[in-house]
């Protein structure tokens, strides 16, 4: 027998023998990695395969490959990845995380010493608009074959020579079955989250593969076996929650799924409800248990901790789902300020396979699903001259392995959903810059930077027409789509994609000091402004504006994914870009108070307090409004008949600082919500606590009723 295939044969069973996965990769011509595939597939009998191919002989059965969501709660025995097809990592994350102990995952891919110069579909997705856009580095492919043959986390096989191994997978598959004394562990403490003390909740913490979602599935289940009526689960993605449901149906029993989202034991019920409309309903909940939270928006989160009393959340730490590192020290100081005794549940071992999985050490380090920030001692009195901003070298970054560690750890921990892909992004995109802030050598702030702009008078007119929408030219592009500012296409600019600073340095300077640092890079290379997309929070617009940005647009669609929506901000290079800030400032703000009681009818009221910071030059109410304000302040005049004084008065209101220092928040978030928003004065009311239309309508009379009174500011009658 050739001594390879013995070689090989070994070492796959002391792999399964230990419960644990191997990783193979063909390497040579694409026909050929395929055929050696298939041969090694040919040759096992009584195992489930899968292949992510688009060759046309790959070895069935062959998808092309599903978004990761779409793996979830799938198991195989063997995957079949071809490289060839398109290198992404989040899929590969996503089925790695599919294999059973004693499986094997195929990776068909050119030699690693060609992965530099590989000519790979899926760079295509790092293509922008404009000279260049097309010319994606290998900086992360490079990476990647480096670490395949450093490492030894896998077995590399030279497809035009080398013979399949012998020995027949099926004999070697390593079952460990769903159920482990951590996941028993868990569904208790779920399930007593609704027998014992009400805000105790449950936060249940994994990486990827430990169970996490058929905990809550068991969970769900054994409540509705001890009498719960309603158990709602909720996720920022339905397909996430799938798995849970499917466990949830085993542990019924048969024909409990009673239609997508539902499973039903009589009339107790299981239930999937979007976030978005499980804060708006009124419906009880014995349980609300929500899977990945780490998607989903802080302020979201706050809310439904205040409005159930009954809750438990779980999360993924490590995963091709995005990272919940960061998340879990967000939203453990959230925790500590609502509720008293919440609880973490931690689930470690794999259930799939054994722990200390080879693979699953090699993934860790290729895709950087466990990087973490530098590990600093507590915020000390540093001065600013003890920085050092400086811009990364790409290529040397992608070979100095700690720091890169140390500089994606940051933006992990920093962000709700930072995936693999975006690693590569920040390696190959070829309109990116990367500037780090360092203490001493270690990274303790982080900028990712993107050239934006600078269209021909051609390009410019089809953009402005409708004709073109240049991808990577997020401000420019959509300030000309929403508020027609055409102006702004011929600019260059930088947008500052992320930002990051060190959770033990925030607050101490280090973020303003890097987009300093931006600023003098785009004046000296000649842009016209700086600019930024985030989602819209109040502490983070606060912020861009002490760094002097401007608010220029805010979406009128919601994230997908984490439901919030994105607040565009610029500032000024040029005194041409100034003059444009100032133009499209005045528009957005001018239309924005009007869609308050449409497309932005549901935003959040301290949103748009902090947006209405900035709105100094809209229309306010002229002396015949400050009449009618007078007479439904003293209850001569009906809300209604007074509305448009009392809707130009609270222009004015909550645009000056001088009239908001007296009004408490619940005062605010009324004016908000019935005058500018204009919802009804009773589910306004409901909403902070306030019975019936009449104990709206008063406390606003009071609101107003200070305001004639001070009279601090004469009538504005014009912008």
């Amino acid at each position: 027998m050739d001594s390879r295939v013995v070689a090989l044969d070994v070492w796959l069973n002391r792999r399964a023998d230990a419960g644990h996965r191997a990783l193979i990769v063909a390497t040579g011509e694409h026909d050929a990695a395929i055929a050696w595939a298939c041969r090694y597939l040919d040759a096992l009998r009584g195992v489930e395969t899968l292949t992510l191919s688009f060759h046309p002989d790959a070895p069935p059965p062959v998808r092309h490959a599903p978004p990761p969501g779409q793996l979830v709660g799938r198991e195989f025995d063997a995957v079949v990845l071809d490289v060839f097809s398109g290198f992404d990592a989040d899929t590969l994350g996503a089925v790695a995380g599919t294999v059973r102990g004693g499986g094997v995952i195929l990776l068909c891919a050119p030699p690693l010493d060609a992965w530099a110069g590989f000519n790979d579909p899926g760079r295509g997705r790092l293509a922008i608009f404009g000279p260049g856009g097309d010319e994606i580095d290998c900086r992360y492919l490079r990476r990647f074959a480096r670490l395949l043959d450093a490492r030894g986390g896998a077995w590399i096989v030279d497809a035009a020579r080398d013979p399949v191994p012998s020995t027949p997978l099926a004999t070697r598959t390593v079952d460990l079955g769903w159920t482990s004394d951590e996941q028993r562990e868990a569904v208790a403490a779920l399930c007593h989250v609704v027998s014992g003390q009400r805000r105790r909740p449950v936060v249940l913490s994994a990486d990827r593969g430990r169970g996490k979602s058929a905990a809550l599935g068991m969970a769900a289940a054994a409540l509705l076996h001890q009498g719960a009526r309603r158990v709602v689960l909720t996720a920022a993605d339905r397909g996430a929650v799938r798995i849970v449901l499917r466990h949830a149906e085993v542990a019924l029993g048969p024909g409990s799924r009673a239609a997508p989202g539902i499973c039903r034991l009589g009339d107790r019920v299981i239930e999937f409800v979007e976030p978005g409309r499980l804060l708006d309903t009124d419906a009880p909940a014995d349980l609300v248990l929500v899977d990945e939270a780490a998607a989903l928006p802080l302020h979201w989160l706050e809310s439904a901790l205040r409005r159930f009393s009954r809750i438990a959340f779980a999360t993924t730490v490590h995963g091709y789902e995005g990272s919940g590192r960061g998340f879990a020290t967000r939203f453990g100081g959230l925790l500590d300020r609502h509720t008293r005794g919440w609880r973490t549940v931690r689930l470690a071992e794999p259930v799939r396979y054994a722990a200390n999985d080879p693979v699953e050490s090699f993934l860790f380090d290729a895709l950087l699903l466990d990087a973490e920030p530098a590990e600093l001692d507590p915020c000390l009195d540093r001065r600013l001259g003890d920085l050092r901003v400086t811009t990364l070298d790409r290529d040397r970054l992608s070979d100095n392995e700690p720091l890169l560690r140390q500089y994606f750890g940051l933006l992990v921990a920093s962000h709700y959903r930072t995936r693999p892909n975006d690693l590569r992004y920040l390696l190959d995109a070829p309109n990116l810059e990367l500037v780090a802030a360092f203490e001493d050598e270690r990274v303790i702030g982080a900028a990712v930077i993107a050239r934006e702009g600078g269209f021909d008078e051609s390009t410019a007119a089809r953009v402005a027409a409708g004709r073109s929408r240049p991808r990577g030219h997020l401000l420019v592009e959509t300030l000309c789509v929403q508020l027609g500012e055409t102006g702004w296409l011929p600019f260059t600019g930088m947008r500052v994609v992320r930002i990051a600073v060190h959770p033990a340095r925030r607050r101490c300077g280090v973020g303003t000091t890097m987009l300093n640092y931006v600023a003098d890079a785009a004046a000296a290379a000649g842009c016209d402004y700086i600019g930024s997309s985030f989602a819209v929070g109040v502490e983070v617009a606060r912020f861009w504006r002490s760094a002097g940005y401007v608010p220029l647009w805010l979406s009128t669609r919601r994230n997908a994914t984490s439901g919030v929506r994105s607040l565009l901000v610029a500032r000024a290079v040029t005194p041409a870009a100034s003059t444009s800030i100032r133009r499209t400032r005045n528009r957005f703000l001018e239309g924005f108070a009007i869609r308050l009681a449409g497309q932005y009818a549901d935003e959040d009221p301290a949103h748009v307090l902090v947006l209405y910071e900035d709105c100094t030059r809209l229309p306010g109410p002229g002396a015949a409004d400050l009449a009618a304000v007078a007479r439904f302040a003293d209850h001569e005049g009906g809300f209604d008949a007074c509305f448009s004084a009392l809707w130009r008065t609270a222009q004015v209101m909550l645009s000056r600082s001088v009239h908001l220092e007296g009004l408490n928040e619940r005062e605010r978030h009324l004016l908000v919500r019935v005058v500018l928003q204009q919802w009804d004065r009773a589910r306004a009311g409901s909403e902070i606590g306030l019975a019936g239309r009449r104990a709206v309508t008063d406390c606003l009379a009071a609101v107003f009723r200070r305001f004639v009174e001070k009279s601090i500011v004469p009538p504005v009658t014009g912008p």
